[in-house]
């Protein structure tokens, strides 16, 4: 009968000690798994220069895009970048004539919201991505290219750009 007491388990410090270093390997693979993902994707982001046009916009409407502002992607509320400046603003192409020459809206005296003028503006943000083999990667989440367009808005402003080109600053 003695044997049989002697044979049985206790609880002791070096139990302890196993089920902490399980536990801590459970939280360390759960954190790794869904914290520091989103912490390594921007890692290696560099900052870009986007220069972007917006073809068709009504002239009273180029003071909103007022620099330093930020602006975001529509669709998905994500970080585009920062607005560096308007590069230049030239009346749009309202038609073509029968030589195929470009018609240029017309400057109108008096502006109002009802006979405004329509401008092409072309301008730059500053955004973070990383330039890969596939192309560039705007925050590390979505690719962009040049000649594509997205929806975006910033706090005065909201417009569709077309991208124009994508350089490193």
């Amino acid at each position: 009968m003695s044997n049989e007491r002697n044979k049985k388990g206790r609880f002791n410090v070096i139990d302890a000690f196993i089920i902490l270093l399980a536990l801590v390997c459970i939280f360390t693979i759960v954190y790794r798994a869904f914290v520091v993902d989103s912490d390594i994707i921007g890692m290696n982001l560099k900052e870009y220069r986007v220069y972007f046009s917006v073809d068709d916009i009504k002239s009273t409407s180029i003071q909103y895009f007022v620099n330093g502002d930020t602006f975001r992607i529509k669709s998905s509320n994500a970080s585009f970048g920062v607005l560096d400046g308007i590069v230049q603003h030239v009346p749009a192409v309202g038609a073509y004539n029968e030589n195929g020459g470009e018609v240029l809206y017309p400057e109108v005296e008096n502006q109002s919201i009802y006979n405004d003028t329509r401008n092409s503006v072309i301008g730059y943000i500053t955004v973070k991505g990383q330039m890969t083999d596939s192309g560039f990667l705007l925050n590390g989440t979505l690719y962009i290219a040049s000649n594509s367009t997205l929806e975006v808005i910033s706090e005065h402003i909201e417009t569709t750009v077309r991208i124009i080109s994508i350089t490193e600053k």
